[in-house]
């Protein structure tokens, strides 16, 4: 009893060192030899080897001037990671929704990216796509005084591929994209950048890139397909009500054909029942008048008997005798 004791409590003992205290310090000093920044959380240092932040978590950014990430439902508290859990038809998201693309200046030529307008489901997510960023490189433009080819080739040098290989999207993470944007130095305008044909540094209509442009045209294709399908939809919905509203229309007029014709057949009917109602008035007249005559010669009958009876009740007089027969001569 007390050698299989000693043997369980070995067990207990090698299992916590192995797994407690082995495996996590063997891991976590691979981690800071072989991925000592990433180990470190990812930090981002300023030049005077503060932290900025970390490349992994997003931070707001207000300023014109700046990139901004994507909407957060917690304020970009790290410590509470999370989503708004509002559905899609929530009011209050709908709200939020409009809200944000109002202070983004979205317009139905120049839609807004929707990631833009919607949290992440952690409300961290650091990174924003090429799409997002190009969108708010004229306002970042114009409040740097900066030609906006000069930051679309930032945003360009800046887009990650990492992952490509099993089919993640190019992303741009905002907050090395705004300390790059730090680090540039305005060019002088040239000839190309006014023929938009706006002051320098002034906000105004900014062109596209081709992937850019080819994505847009996709959504608006797919969002015009879709409107398609439901338009067709309710067409065929709207032609099956209307004929299923004509076959019942079909119905009633059969139905309200039928009930005419049963009309005209009982007025005439009623036409050749009027004789009859007639005849059988007359012969009412005659049934009452035999009526009377009957009831009259009920009571001449009952005087006739009561006349018989009054006659055999007196005295001396008896039935009248037979009269005889006479017998036929041999």
């Amino acid at each position: 009893m007390i050698r299989e004791t000693v043997h369980a409590l070995a067990a207990c003992v090698v299992t916590f060192v192995l797994c407690a205290v082995a495996y996590p310090a063997a891991a976590w000093g691979l981690g800071w030899l072989l991925f000592p920044r990433q180990a470190e959380g990812s930090l981002v240092y300023g030049r005077d080897r503060s932290v900025i932040g970390s490349e992994l978590i997003a931070q707001p950014f207000a300023s014109d001037a700046y990139f901004h990430p994507r909407p957060s439902a917690v304020d970009y508290n790290a410590a509470a990671a999370s989503g708004s859990n509002l559905g899609t038809k929530n009011p209050d998201l709908r709200a939020k929704i409009k809200e944000r693309a109002e202070a983004l200046k979205a317009t139905p030529e120049n839609p807004v990216p929707a990631e833009l307008v919607t949290a992440s489901g952690c409300g961290l997510d650091p990174h924003i796509s090429p799409e997002s960023a190009h969108y708010q490189a004229g306002r970042v433009a114009a409040a740097r005084k900066m030609p906006v080819r000069q930051v679309r080739a930032l945003i360009d040098r800046m887009i990650e591929h990492s992952g490509a290989i099993i089919g993640a999207p190019a992303r741009v993470n905002v907050l090395r994209l705004n300390l790059a944007l730090d680090e540039e130095k305005p060019e002088a305008f040239t000839a190309a950048d006014a023929a938009d044909g706006r002051p320098a540094g002034a906000p105004g209509p900014t062109p596209t890139d081709l992937a850019s442009d080819v994505a847009t045209l996709r959504s608006r294709i797919g969002e015009v397909s879709e409107r398609v399908k439901q338009l067709q939809e309710r067409l065929r919905t709207q032609a099956e009500a209307v004929d299923q509203d004509q076959a019942g229309r079909d119905r009633t007029q059969a139905e309200l054909r039928g009930l005419e014709d049963r009309v005209a057949g009982l007025a005439e009917d009623a036409r050749q029942v009027a004789p009859l109602v007639e005849a059988v008035s007359g012969l009412d007249g005659r049934v009452k008048a035999a009526a009377d005559v009957l009831q009259s010669l009920r009571v001449e009958v009952e005087e006739a008997r009561e006349a018989l009876k009054a006659r055999e009740a007196q005295p001396g007089s008896g039935p009248a005798s037979a009269p005889t027969a006479r017998r036929p001569r041999g």
